[in-house]
């Protein structure tokens, strides 16, 4: 089977670096499967779920806004806010920061269009995370 070199990275950490049979990412555009070979591309990236096959198996993330670039030689750059692992959310906490940006949202009208930014991206990520948690974890 062929594979390419896939990493991702957010500030903090390399969270992935590895030879995958094919990687599933939310875009701006869409969500995308890059499979070995792929035409170079330059990506914004939304919040969501991201796959990862390796060996026929599936690994799911979860990852913030940020940029893909699918590079000439074949290799698979990620660079996101944030990203973590399934097992690694705590459902709780996801949940609880949702609704207090939901609350938030709604009590305030007349909001800066910066806090109201924040708050959207806020609501997004934690929506992604439990999103995948629901459909991953068993």
């Amino acid at each position: 089977m062929s594979v390419f070199n896939f990493k991702i990275s957010t500030p903090d950490r390399v969270v992935y670096h590895d030879d995958v049979e094919q990687v599933s990412i939310p875009t701006a555009a869409g969500e995308i499967t890059i499979l070995p070979h792929h035409a170079p591309l330059v990506s914004i990236i939304q919040s969501g779920e991201m796959r990862i096959v390796k060996n026929g198996n599936t690994l799911p993330l979860v990852c913030d806004r940020g940029v893909l670039e699918i590079r000439a030689d074949g290799t698979v750059a990620v660079l996101a806010d944030t990203a973590e692992a399934i097992e690694d959310i705590d459902a709780d906490v996801a949940q609880a920061a949702y609704d207090r940006a939901r609350a938030y949202m709604q009590e305030k009208q007349n909001v800066a269009d910066v806090e109201f930014a924040a708050m959207q991206a806020m609501l997004e990520s934690n929506l992604a995370r439990i999103n995948a948690i629901k459909k991953w974890r068993k």
